[in-house]
C-alpha cells in the first residue's frame, strides 16, 4: 500500500494526476493513441540493425510465472 512519506508529495495524487487525462478517453482517442504507439514501435523494430531478430525476440517468463501457470495446467510456449 502507499503511504504518505513526510516532505515527500502525496503518491496516490501523483497517480491520479498522471492517470487523469486517460480516464476519459473516447474509443477513438484510445485508439488513436494506440495507432502512435505502434508506429513508435515499428520504427524502432525498424531502425534496429536486424530488425527480424527483433520480432523474433522473446523474454523468458519468470519462474513465478513458470510456476503459476503449471499450478493450473497452463503450458508457456517453447520459447517461454
Amino acid at each position: 500500500m502507499l503511504k504518505k512519506i513526510p516532505g515527500f508529495p502525496d503518491p496516490r495524487a501523483l497517480l491520479e494526476e498522471e492517470v487523469a487525462p486517460y480516464r476519459d478517453m473516447t474509443p477513438e482517442e484510445r485508439g488513436r493513441d494506440l495507432a502512435a504507439a505502434c508506429r513508435a514501435g515499428a520504427q524502432l523494430v525498424l531502425a534496429h540493425p536486424d530488425p527480424a531478430a527483433t520480432l523474433r525476440y522473446r523474454d523468458r517468463l519468470p519462474a513465478s510465472t513458470r510456476a503459476w501457470m503449471a499450478r493450473y495446467g497452463l503450458v508457456p510456449g517453447p520459447d517461454r
